[in-house]
């Protein structure tokens, strides 16, 4: 059944949007994964070495999670939608805990904590989380209108092989000139050779 113009612009719409948010809390996630989360003087940690790498993992997990977006089919979406959402949700509680919290006892230890040194990073860390974990589940239940990578490539098909004959008038044409359009055009009989032309025997 062929969908009405307003359910596939509805359709890429909501594609965009999924796709976009997906595509911006990755990268936005890859870049806040490598500055400081924490500093003070010349004291710096990155995202990568407070969380121990997790950060950009996580980021590079959505940003791996919407090309491969870009290739699958309705299911194959709705069931990438459930581990992007999660990874989103990895990226919101990574971020959150980094805010206002006490040292470890590995950081007193090692004197690697400086009190009231965070940065903005974690929070907007935690933010593209949130973004990510909106578009994985907007991804999740309108996956289904999206138009599908195939369609295009039908509609060629389908183009190549519409004929004239596939024209309703140019059926009704043919039958008021009393020409059947179901059948091919008989191919025109031979024309008369020299030998074939009547005329008086021929005697030797």
């Amino acid at each position: 059944m062929a969908e009405s113009p307003r359910a596939g612009s509805a359709g890429r719409r909501t594609r965009a949007y999924a796709l976009g948010g997906l595509a911006l809390g990755s990268l936005l996630g890859l870049v806040l994964s490598s500055v400081p989360w924490q500093a003070a003087g010349e004291f710096r940690v990155s995202g990568n070495e407070y969380t121990g790498s997790l950060a950009v993992v996580l980021a590079a997990v959505v940003a791996a999670g919407t090309l491969l977006a870009l290739l699958l089919r309705p299911v194959g979406r709705r069931i990438l939608a459930v581990p992007l959402a999660l990874a989103g949700i990895g990226m919101l509680l990574t971020g959150l805990p980094v805010v206002g919290r006490g040292p470890t006892r590995r950081e007193l230890a090692e004197g690697t904590f400086v009190v009231g040194g965070e940065t903005a990073a974690p929070w907007a860390y935690a933010v593209c989380g949130l973004i990510v974990l909106a578009a994985a589940l907007l991804m999740l239940l309108r996956a289904q209108t999206w138009p599908r990578p195939a369609d295009r490539f039908d509609r060629q098909r389908v183009a190549a092989e519409t004929t004239a004959d596939d024209d309703p008038n140019e059926v009704w044409k043919a039958l008021d000139a009393g020409h059947d359009p179901t059948v091919d055009d008989p191919a025109e009989p031979p024309s008369a050779g020299p030998d074939d032309r009547p005329g008086p025997d021929r005697r030797e």
